[in-house]
């Protein structure tokens, strides 16, 4: 899988979410146990979960305007 597929991957999953209450709850819960566990990864490689930390709030922090823009659009309800 390309960085280009992957980056493609979470632009529609963050769409997707910013749509759903209950995919955004699931998203959040993910993001919460998947934060926990690079805080513990941070023991063997800090940068490395510093980064995915970085990249994982990034993604959360991007849900709220791509659900604006899927509105605008017309694409959710």
């Amino acid at each position: 899988m390309t960085g280009g597929a992957v980056v493609l991957g979470v632009a529609v999953l963050l769409a997707v979410t910013g749509l759903s209450r209950i995919l955004r709850r699931l998203v959040f819960g993910f993001a919460g146990a998947a934060a926990v566990l690079l805080v513990i990864h941070a023991q063997q490689a800090p940068g490395e979960a510093m980064a995915g930390l970085g990249a994982l709030m990034a993604g959360l922090m991007a849900m709220k305007p791509v659900r604006r823009l899927a509105m605008a659009a017309g694409i959710g309800g």
